[in-house]
């Protein structure tokens, strides 16, 4: 599903060219956000909430993506020394406070953003783990299961675990924008950026 806005945006950046995955961890906001890590062995979803990664991070991690509030933060590490280099994305006008730092991006006045929705393959079985978790939005009347996350399988993955209340049967999709920006004096729109924003119910149904 896409859906363009062409109202504009207020599209604010940051980088932080050393900077450890704990240290950004630490920055993230305490309420919680959930995030996607890579390491040597696996890719595998995360939640953060008081500054505490749920499961524990594989120390091969060489790279992250955290969504919540609003904001997205990314991290990849530099080599093979522990600090890498982090980004931080987000609209508004509010929000950097806590960055210092960090350094800002030049953005261009004017954005358009494209509304993104991307299934994930699999469907919910057993629930596996039972971690504390952001409650998405769309999932406010499932609680109080909202504390649990699902199972997803699929032929070509195998198992693996996702920070949503699913019912059995049922697919997740996550919610992403893309920025857009003119180019140059002619008109000429590219991308320029994305966010991730949240986990979702499928609005695809068998």
């Amino acid at each position: 599903m896409v859906e363009i806005d062409r109202g504009g945006a207020k599209l604010q950046r940051a980088r932080n060219d050393a900077i450890s995955l704990d240290q950004l961890v630490e920055l993230l906001p305490p309420d919680g956000v959930i995030g996607m890590i890579f390491s040597a062995q696996q890719a595998s979803w995360v939640s953060v909430t008081g500054g505490v990664m749920s499961p524990e991070p594989d120390p091969s991690v060489y790279e992250a993506r955290f969504f919540g509030a609003g904001q997205e933060w990314r991290w990849l590490r530099s080599g093979s020394a522990l600090v890498g280099q982090a980004a931080w994305i987000a609209e508004g006008e509010d929000g950097h406070s806590s960055l210092k730092g960090w350094r800002m991006v030049d953005t261009p006045s004017t954005v358009f953003k494209v509304q993104r929705q991307l299934l994930l393959r699999g469907k919910a079985g057993a629930t596996a783990l039972k971690q504390p978790l952001l409650k998405q939005p769309a999932l406010e009347t499932q609680s109080p299961e909202s504390s649990r996350w699902a199972c997803i399988y699929d032929p070509a993955t195998g198992p693996y675990d996702l920070p949503i209340v699913l019912e059995d049967g049922r697919s997740a999709a996550l919610s992403l924008v893309e920025y857009l920006a003119e180019l140059d004096e002619f008109g000429n729109v590219g991308f320029l950026d994305e966010r991730l924003v949240e986990l979702q119910l499928s609005s695809v149904e068998d």
